[in-house]
């Protein structure tokens, strides 16, 4: 089971991230058009909690709400600056139509940089520092950042010479419980700094090294006058942990790396500030104003039956007078309450257009870095289907031969050294379903369908074997002796969605695609699958998921 039900667990819950994205006006009148690119921090998809409420929460919805912006999130998480200059030179291939949104972008918000490092290894950089005090390793990597931030604004700027670019700083996550540096590298770290006669405060040297990180922003604007604009989140996020050192604990995901709900509050302020500051929301107030309808909403969604008083909340939340304070006075109020009852916040149309009638498309190609993997998955049982009524079904079963390599793998191994808490899923499915907890896996199973239309075909908790693998985990959060797989095991996910045309500025004919989520015309949604026709002349639906760099096919037949 050592790959078994955690791999089921964790598969779902990256498959939720990809079923969950969501006007100021110029003189005009006109509504500006808001572009988020770069990295998991702007995308949004960990932060946010409950993720349902990302399309409230996240801070390209959040700013895009407040200033009745049109806003489009084309961030891709885990990308590093090398990811982002490859994404933004390519022509539309998909209903997502990066170069398109660049091109008629007003506002360009990028956060970028953070992953350039943590991908290359943060503990070892931190154990140079704090052994020798210096940089060697950091400065390796900033070659190559270097270069690519200066081909990323080069493209920008010729993709569209008139947007408004904003890069925004890397901030310093680390505080007294983080684990952004590995326990051990901490430990080790402290003793090479208390042998140099430094302070052994390792929220220094996170500071030192990314200092040396968005230097590479604030060099390339001292070379480059008005090249772009910084939105210094790195600053406001120090400024508070100085403020009070417990306030930086509440910004961060409990990762230890992406920002809270309260982190992209916080980053939404700074960027609201530097919006204001370039003359691009031309009445604040009135921003102002649907900031706190939107957290009012959340409020009332997220807080009903907490315990808060709603009433006296609400009085507290319209007297806020500027988004810092509102920010502040909202987080203050939930803080320690659990939400309750979060479903998707989708907003549908009554004209929406459908398929003509019910339609299955069957996963013909699962691709991965050249490879087919749709092997892995049960042919007639594993597929897209869309109803003539709006709703539809995701299904992915896994094959006979598979699940029997797994079943046979299982047999004779000893399980019970797994413990589900230690292997960190709790960190995120805590977060993105809170109140729940992995001891409990019957209850998170539940809140996930509950909430988002996603479960586990299969698992039936009346069947022995599943009640001993769920009482094993509840006792001691860890996985009995044996473990005896199921059948028929399947990731389903269940909802609504919607046909949308797309018009490409680098593809005469733009794309259609079959959409989940939002279908007001401020923003469109984070999950889309592009139609298409095959070889054959078989229609097909695809989407790419630029993270894990993996693309599915379903073919109709």
């Amino acid at each position: 089971m050592k790959k078994t039900l955690p791999w089921v667990i964790v598969l779902v819950l990256l498959l939720i991230a990809c079923s969950a994205c969501f006007v100021g006006c110029d003189e005009d009148g006109e509504q500006l058009k808001l572009v988020v690119l770069g990295d998991s921090i702007a995308e949004g998809l960990l932060g946010p909690s409950p993720l349902t409420e990302r399309d409230n929460y996240s801070y390209c919805a959040f700013l895009g709400k407040s200033n009745n912006f049109i806003y489009h999130n084309r961030a891709v998480s885990a990308h590093e600056t090398g990811d982002m200059l490859n994404l933004i030179t390519q022509k539309d291939t998909s209903a997502f139509t990066y170069k398109t949104h660049i091109k008629e972008a007003d506002v360009i918000v990028i956060s970028i940089l953070g992953n350039d490092y943590i991908h290359t290894g943060l503990d070892s950089k931190a154990l140079e520092y704090a052994k020798y005090g210096t940089f060697t390793e950091a400065e390796e990597v900033l070659v190559s950042s270097r270069a690519n931030i200066n081909q990323i604004v080069q493209t920008l700027k010729t993709d569209n010479p008139d947007a408004t670019l904003i890069f925004q700083t890397v901030y310093n996550p680390f505080h007294k419980h983080s684990q952004v540096i590995s326990h051990d590298a901490q430990t080790v770290a402290k003793r090479y700094l208390r042998e140099r006669g430094e302070s052994e405060d390792l929220y220094l040297v996170c500071e030192t090294l990314l200092d040396k990180l968005n230097g590479v922003l604030f060099d390339y604007l001292k070379a480059h006058p008005g090249a772009f604009h910084i939105a210094d989140v790195n600053a406001e996020f120090e400024r508070l942990y100085k403020q009070d050192n417990n306030r930086l604990e509440r910004l961060i995901y409990d990762d230890s790396i992406h920002p809270s709900s309260e982190g992209h509050a916080v980053i939404a302020d700074v960027i609201q500030a530097k919006l204001v500051e370039l003359g691009l929301v031309k009445n604040n107030d009135k921003s102002l104003k649907r900031a706190k309808e939107i957290r009012i909403h959340s409020l009332e969604r997220l807080y009903e039956n907490s315990g808060i008083n709603l009433k006296e909340a609400k009085r507290k939340i319209k007297k806020a007078t500027s988004f810092p304070i509102l920010t502040k006075t909202y987080f203050d109020i939930v803080e320690g309450h659990t939400p309750a009852g979060y479903t998707l916040d989708y907003h549908y149309v009554e004209d929406a257009e459908y398929v003509d009638k019910d339609t299955t498309f069957y996963i013909t190609g699962v691709e991965l870095k050249g490879l087919n993997y749709a092997g892995f998955l049960k042919k007639e049982e594993s597929y897209i289907q869309v109803n003539a009524d709006g709703t539809a079904t995701l299904r992915a079963t896994v094959s006979d031969k598979i699940l029997n390599l797994a079943k046979d793998a299982l047999l004779g191994l000893d399980t019970s050294m797994v413990n589900l808490e230690e292997v960190g899923i709790q960190v995120y499915s805590g977060e993105i379903f809170p109140g729940t907890s992995i001891l409990d896996v019957e209850h998170l199973l539940d809140t996930m369908y509950e909430s988002m239309g996603i479960y586990v075909d299969g698992i039936d908790f009346e069947e022995e074997n599943i009640i001993a693998i769920a009482e094993s985990i509840r006792k001691t959060g860890n996985l009995p002796e044996q473990i005896i797989l199921p059948d028929n095991l399947a990731l389903v996910i269940q909802g609504r969605y919607f046909i949308k045309h797309f018009d490409s500025l680098t593809n005469p004919e733009g794309f259609d695609a079959v959409c989940f989520g939002n279908a007001d015309d401020t923003t469109d949604p984070f999950f889309m699958l592009t139609f298409g026709e095959n070889e054959k002349g078989e229609k097909t639906i695809t989407y790419y998921n630029g993270t894990a760099h993996i693309s599915i096919t379903a073919t109709a037949r």
